[in-house]
């Protein structure tokens, strides 16, 4: 579905909110974008990139943004494109990635707040819900993170698994934010070249700095996510690793215990004569002296782990 909302001086915000055949055939013949720009549009997987069409004069800006809850375990982001053109911006936002989206409200709602319609200040509304929507995120994975700490020294397949699709998720959210930050900042340094068509006025330009200052929160704060979500699986590494140690520490210990009787009852299973081999109660030695052997082999573990 494609929208039209007049701004001022004749500019247009044109949202496309889905994305089809159908509306990328109507953007290329009745808004005319380039069809190297289409290519990128239609790529779910194309990376955050500022790129320039020479012969139409038309500027690209793909970011990414965050989707609403979790797709297969993980919480991904979806690409997002502005198209400049002389006196439209193009919003590719691609709605159908994001169940119902309300961002488009949003950004009508700070459109007016400020009473500056423009291109820059759709682009600086945009930028600023998804630091948001990033940030909302985040807090979440947060929260998820901590309900996993509690492991008690056990943790369980499900919440391995719960932790490696948190870890997966904040490198996605991690790299996305860092890419968002360095391809705002390339725009913000286009907008004060002088010889670039891209220009902002003194008000959009405080806004567009607010978004840049909005994103380099996000990428500190997937940082340090990042960071965390690391201490975290190495605790259920080591955790692993211990409860394993112990297992085998256990196997090897019964192992050996249960090895004691065999030696005691094969010593005196040999055609030679033994001590009490001939005694009526010669099984009872042996039964006696088997038990002997395993406790003192565990008094010497016991002492060896206690020091």
């Amino acid at each position: 579905m494609i929208s039209e909302y007049k701004l001022s001086n004749g500019q247009k915000w044109i949202d496309v909110g889905n994305v089809n055949s159908k509306t990328i055939e109507e953007l290329e013949e009745k808004y005319e974008v380039p069809n190297k720009f289409l290519k990128h549009i239609n790529d779910i997987h194309t990376r955050p990139q500022i790129l320039y069409d020479l012969e139409s004069k038309i500027w690209l800006l793909i970011i990414r943004r965050v989707k609403n809850g979790k797709h297969k375990g993980l919480f991904q982001t979806w690409p997002v494109a502005f198209i400049f053109q002389s006196s439209a911006i193009i919003v590719v936002r691609a709605e159908n990635g994001f169940g119902r989206d309300d961002i488009v409200q949003k950004v009508t709602d700070f459109l007016n707040q400020y009473n500056l319609k423009t291109m820059a200040m759709v682009v600086a509304g945009m930028l600023l819900q998804i630091a948001d929507e990033f940030l909302t995120v985040l807090d979440e994975i947060d929260d998820e993170r901590e309900k996993l700490e509690k492991f008690e020294n056990h943790p369980n397949d499900k919440k391995i698994n719960q932790i490696m699709q948190l870890d997966k998720s904040v490198l996605y959210l991690h790299t996305a934010a860092n890419n968002n930050e360095t391809i705002v900042k390339e725009l913000q340094l286009m907008s004060k070249d002088k010889d670039d068509s891209f220009k902002l006025t003194s008000r959009e330009s405080e806004h567009i700095e607010e978004a840049v200052m909005a994103l380099e929160q996000v990428g500190q704060t997937a940082e340090m996510a990042d960071g965390i979500m690391d201490r975290v699986t190495n605790a259920y590494n080591n955790v692993l690793n211990n409860n394993l140690n112990k297992t085998m520490w256990f196997l090897t210990v019964w192992s050996i215990v249960l090895m004691i009787p065999t030696i005691v009852s094969g010593f005196y299973g040999m055609n030679v004569k033994l001590p009490w081999a001939e005694n009526l109660y010669s099984w009872i030695w042996t039964v006696f002296l088997s038990f002997v052997l395993i406790g003192a082999f565990l008094w010497i573990l016991a002492r060896y782990r206690n020091k």
